[in-house]
């Protein structure tokens, strides 16, 4: 399928592959909404070409707070699910 460029993805196409998504693995909207408050106010949000993405993570904040599994690199919300036990 080769490799796809991030900058063509649209908020509507996150939203409709979350539509998909197993409910254990994605947020609320009501989450996905409060930790996206969160990373409006901090310092380490950047925005470009229209894309709002973490300096500190370098993760495109609109996944980022899509998914219980991710965690904040500044500890501003931890995953929602426990890591993987390391055997």
């Amino acid at each position: 399928m080769g490799v796809y460029n991030m900058v063509n993805i649209t908020e509507q196409d996150v939203l409709k592959r979350l539509e998909t998504e197993s409910l254990e693995i994605k947020n609320t909207d009501n989450v996905r909404a409060e930790r996206k408050a969160l990373c409006d106010m901090c310092p380490s949000k950047q925005t470009t070409w229209n894309v709002d993405y973490c300096t500190d993570c370098s993760c495109i904040l609109l996944f980022k707070t899509a998914f219980k599994y991710a965690r904040c690199p500044l500890n501003k919300w931890e995953s929602d699910i426990p890591p993987f036990a390391n055997k």
